[in-house]
């Protein structure tokens, strides 16, 4: 993803498992990372959002508040 300025975004989810196997996703629980890199590759600010054990997880909702997390850092209101 690119924010407007050009800047590259890049987004990793991570989920929690019910077994070491990785078979089986729960629907609870998990974290995102946001890492905004420059025009170097060089990462310019890193935001993470966390979702408790018993929250239902939602991709959507996880990345909103890590880029925010990650933009503020940068002084982006």
């Amino acid at each position: 993803m690119k924010l407007a300025d050009g800047t590259e975004v890049k987004v990793r989810h991570n989920r929690l498992y019910d077994d070491d196997t990785r078979l089986s996703m729960l629907p609870k629980g998990g974290n995102t990372v946001v890492e905004v890199f420059g025009g170097n590759g060089q990462v310019l600010a890193t935001g993470e959002s966390k979702c408790r054990p018993d929250e239902n997880y939602n991709r959507r909702i996880g990345r909103e508040i890590a880029l925010g997390r990650a933009l503020k850092q940068l002084g982006w209101r």
